[in-house]
């Protein structure tokens, strides 16, 4: 805070330059940084000089206070130029509906039916420049304020519903002309009966990228979503779909694998959900969009596989079926996929046996430089004392490096990978706590001066100054800040 209470000095030339600011309040503890953001925001409305600033971005703004929606207050009237609106409690202060002409994003946060921007569901239809609108609910909350159980489903159905409807109430079936975005996020909401709402109030075919985040029956949306035009197109570039984690879907229909197959051109596709087999698409589909992918992220495979189903050596995407595949993504630069089983054994020709066609598979791809791995180790063939935890520490984190190694040395562009690497700051192996690890490529040279590839181990800062094509290392699918991937404001 000194740093900045200096920098906002009528002295400094430099706050001319300024025309964007994001606030990334620290998530361990919101009850101390409240009082930052509001120290901050207040420099920022009252100090910075008029009309400059084009973009204000806030995270977690449900957790501002009310002398953040003064500030903020303040600052919306100095700065006539902005073209976000993100922040939720702004509503409690912002009602000259007038003075939103300008507002390209609109980020809505939903907790219950007395969130201001919820109360302002009126909002949509004064905002004729809006190109970017993010919807973010806490639908646990709002189902409890409204009376509805959580715990069914159809009073989830219900309430996702009842509050879509009410955001888009000035669009009913052929009243107005659909909402021409650039892009759409949805976070935490059930789709089955909401997205006919959605489908009616918004032309899906003009996104350039549709986010669907810890979403329920996410599905149903994209069976409605169709090209349009003469000829048939659409505009999507980036797609985003989380499952709820706590969501059983059946697969009814090859719904995913068709709403692929209906376009071509998408740059960036992350899919996540390991246990709705809905949203697993088949890679005969992905490859339609082959020639333009840049990311794939596909975690689409059961955790715990059911007697029922294929044997565990099955549950990821087939070396064969990637092998078709990856030599045609000739601009894909970033994947995370799950892996075959991952075994630490001390028979490291065994483990290779095992993930060399694999390993083969991605080499295909002739552009990739980050691989991430979503499945962890889950078997060690190896036994220790039980009281040896640091020499079982000590064979983990070999035993990863040498996975690594393995991947590196079978894919000469390769340059980062990560393993162990998932929506944790840790997983368990073998009932241990394994950090993830981040890898490099490295070289050592023997005695005779002959080089081969290591995996150097290092932090994911470092990794990502290393090799800057690896934003998919900090990807969370069901995290809230992908909500702005894809597009630009």
């Amino acid at each position: 805070m000194g740093v900045l209470i200096a920098a906002f000095t009528p002295e400094n030339a430099g706050l001319q330059h300024v025309r964007h600011a994001t606030i990334i309040p620290a998530t361990g503890n919101y009850r101390e940084s409240v009082p930052k953001i509001d120290n901050f925001l207040n420099m920022l409305a009252n100090l910075l000089p008029r009309d400059i600033l084009l973009t204000m971005t806030l995270d977690s703004a449900g957790h501002a206070s009310e002398d953040s929606a003064r500030a903020l207050k303040v600052l919306y009237k100095r700065q006539r130029n902005l073209r976000t609106l993100r922040m939720d409690s702004v509503f409690r202060a912002h009602r000259d509906w007038s003075k939103l002409a300008h507002i390209t994003c609109l980020h809505l946060e939903i907790y219950d039916d007395k969130t201001p921007a919820f109360a302002a569901s009126g909002i949509l239809q004064h905002v004729p420049s809006l190109r970017h609108l993010e919807i973010h609910v806490d639908l646990e909350q709002y189902c409890r304020t409204v009376a509805v159980q959580y715990s069914k489903a159809r009073g989830r159905a219900r309430a996702s519903e009842s509050l879509v409807q009410r955001l888009f109430a000035c669009w009913p079936e052929t009243s107005k002309p659909q909402l021409q975005l650039r892009s759409l996020q949805v976070y935490d909401l059930d789709l089955s009966l909401a997205s006919a709402t959605l489908l009616k109030a918004i032309d899906m075919s003009r996104l350039d990228s549709l986010g669907l985040q810890k979403c329920r029956h996410s599905i149903e949306l994209l069976r409605g979503i169709r090209p349009t035009g003469l000829p048939k197109r659409m505009n999507l570039r980036n797609l985003v779909v989380s499952g709820h984690p706590d969501c059983d879907e059946v697969r009814m229909d090859d719904a995913i694998d068709d709403f692929l197959n209906s376009f071509a051109g998408l740059e960036h596709l992350v899919i996540m959900g390991p246990e709705q087999e809905p949203l697993r698409p088949d890679l005969s589909s992905v490859a339609k969009h082959a020639a333009t992918l840049r990311l794939l992220y596909l975690d689409c495979v059961w955790s715990d596989w059911p007697v029922d189903k294929p044997p565990a050596d099955e549950i990821h995407y087939h070396p064969s079926a990637l092998c078709k595949l990856m030599p045609q993504c000739v601009r894909l630069e970033q994947i995370a996929l799950n892996t075959p089983r991952v075994l630490l054994d001390s028979d490291e020709v065994t483990a290779l046996r095992d993930t060399g066609a694999f390993i083969g598979a991605l080499a295909a791809a002739p552009a990739l430089r980050t691989f991430r791995m979503l499945s962890v180790p889950n078997e060690v063939d190896y036994s220790f004392d039980i009281l040896d935890l640091e020499a079982h520490r000590m064979f983990i984190k070999c035993g990863m490096a040498s996975i690594a190694t393995r991947y590196l040395h079978r894919m000469p562009n390769l340059h980062a990978v990560s393993i162990a690497h998932g929506e944790d700051d840790f997983v368990v192996v073998c009932d241990l706590e394994v950090a993830p690890h981040f890898y490099t490529r490295g070289q050592v040279f023997n005695a005779y001066g002959k080089s081969d590839t290591v995996a150097l181990v290092m932090s994911k800062g470092m990794v990502q100054e290393i090799e800057p094509v690896s934003d998919i290392l900090d990807m969370e699918p069901r995290g809230s800040r992908l909500m702005r991937y894809g597009y630009k404001t």
